[in-house]
């Protein structure tokens, strides 16, 4: 099992926006959150499902997996300039048909934002 902590920017929501075609005033519009009473711009779903794949790539495989199937499931909004942590834990290892899975937890001290499961299959060429 791992923890990351993690805090996203303004600048980083808008960026990520440019790249995935997303430009909803709740991610770019700074005027929004007064309009409609949140306390901060909303960071994007695919943002935390994307940096908790990453994770994952990073601290448990190799460059023989691929990511086979990820579902996510949002509970809450993270705004903008929120510590978060992502913990993500191995909950089963097949070897003989070389799948792993990983359960995603994406919270803070008083909330949980974010669960989630990615399957990853090794290839076997």
């Amino acid at each position: 099992m791992i923890e990351k902590r993690h805090k996203i920017s303004f600048h980083d929501v808008v960026k990520f926006s440019k790249i995935t075609k997303d430009p909803h005033p709740s991610h770019v519009d700074r005027d929004f959150p007064t309009r409609n009473r949140f306390k901060n711009n909303i960071i994007q779903g695919l943002y935390l499902s994307s940096l908790s794949v990453g994770l994952i790539s990073a601290e448990f495989l190799d460059e023989s997996f691929f990511i086979a199937k990820q579902n996510f499931s949002y509970k809450k909004p993270v705004f903008i300039d929120t510590e978060f942590i992502i913990r993500i834990e191995l909950i089963f290892d097949q070897k003989k048909y070389n799948i792993k899975s990983y359960k995603i937890k994406i919270y803070d001290d008083h909330f949980t934002y974010c669960t989630g499961q990615v399957d990853t299959i090794k290839k076997t060429l």
